[in-house]
């Protein structure tokens, strides 16, 4: 039985910016690893439900005990993404606190949303990949060229954005990992009434923060992506694909 949780993606690209208020706030205390480094460690064990590392566990059957284990894993920065050779698949693998998780194509606005997974309550996991119990799932593609895109999180009254500088104290709710033991691997899940499989290329995790970083864990909800990939150009360029010139979207180097 195979396990897998995946998220595809990221990678933003970056312009040199003022550090201040930039990307985790706990930074760079790092109080949640034995041994604080310049990677974040969110918090865990705390509430009951999965936490990053279980998911791991959960995808490739490892023996992880706490996020700190993650750290190698961890990719920044992970603000914009785009879509590479044909549909990208989301899978779900945990959520809580009625969340919804989906993509905006506006860059620098975050209004114009396509929710793809949720609402789904709860803590727990939502399938472990099976054909008995698969992970809920979406495909889609972006219809913008160059397809560039960002990640949404909507729980209850509040939208979480992939571009920290959209959120609430310009905070990252979202924190990215490479899963490349997925690739060649498939997985069961369920696209609508539709139990089918899915063979990932390669895969990233995501996982989001639903509180105003109350809690710091990040494992709100958590999904894979795949068939996404960082952007693959300096800011500056990036700026000027979109057109957004010098009062478009601020992305930011990652101190």
């Amino acid at each position: 039985m195979m396990k897998k949780l995946l998220f595809i993606t990221v990678v933003c690209v970056f312009m040199a910016a003022p550090a201040i208020a930039d990307i985790f706030p706990f930074m760079p205390l790092d109080p949640y690893d034995s041994s604080p480094d310049t990677i974040p460690t969110a918090n865990d064990k705390n509430d009951g439900g999965p936490d990053i590392f279980d998911a791991v566990n959960q995808l490739l059957g490892s023996g992880l005990t706490d996020n700190e284990q993650v750290d190698p894993r961890f990719i920044q920065p992970d603000y914009v993404w785009q879509e590479l050779n044909g549909q990208i698949a989301l899978i779900g693998l945990s959520a809580g606190n009625s969340n919804t998780v989906g993509y905006y194509t506006d860059l620098g606005s975050g209004a114009v949303q396509t929710d793809l997974l949720g609402p789904y309550t709860g803590f727990g996991f939502l399938g472990d990949g099976t054909a008995t119990n698969p992970y809920p799932a979406q495909t889609f593609s972006i219809a913008s060229d160059p397809a560039l895109y960002g990640w949404y999180l909507k729980s209850n009254a509040d939208t979480w954005y992939s571009e920290a500088t959209l959120n609430a104290n310009e905070w990252d709710h979202l924190m990215t990992f490479d899963i490349p033991e997925l690739a060649g691997m498939t997985v069961s899940v369920k696209i609508g009434n539709t139990i089918t499989t899915w063979t990932f290329e390669h895969p990233y995790l995501l996982a989001w923060e639903d509180l105003n970083l109350g809690d710091v864990d990040y494992d709100d909800m958590i999904y894979l992506v795949d068939k996404v990939a960082p952007v693959p150009v300096p800011g500056a360029v990036l700026l000027g694909i979109l057109g957004l010139g010098a009062v478009g979207i601020k992305l930011r180097k990652y101190a």
